[in-house]
């Protein structure tokens, strides 16, 4: 037996969110599978960031995503893996977070008397 000769195919983007993403695919042609298919890497990475995620099993074809930054573009790639070893990675695909919305202000203050000019300061 061999590592898979082909990557998971037709890498997709749902559920995008502010802090999560969901990121599915295909499996990777069967002629090209060399055994069965025992899980998933996921890598993903910001400019900041990267992590792989090892998803066990080949039917689990989706995984969700959480705890991601706001409004920020993430690279996912996805290989194969059976008993033999790691196939390729598949081609870089991007998707950007949605933006979150504004946190909740506290500590509310004005300051100043000028009829012209007023101070405000607050927490997030």
């Amino acid at each position: 037996q061999a590592e898979p000769t082909s990557s998971p195919e037709n890498i997709t983007f749902s559920s995008v969110k502010a802090r999560s993403l969901t990121v599915s695919w295909d499996e990777v042609p069967p002629s090209e599978q060399n055994g069965p298919i025992t899980g998933y890497l996921l890598y993903y990475t910001n400019k900041t960031f990267s992590d792989t995620i090892n998803i066990t099993g080949g039917e689990n074809r989706s995984y969700t995503l959480t705890e991601l930054r706001s409004y920020t573009n993430y690279t996912v790639t996805v290989s194969a893996y059976n008993d033999a070893g790691n196939g390729p990675s598949s081609d870089n695909q991007i998707q950007q977070t949605e933006q979150a919305e504004p946190g909740v202000v506290s500590n509310l203050m004005s300051s100043g008397t000028d009829v012209d000019q007023i101070s405000i300061t607050w927490n997030q």
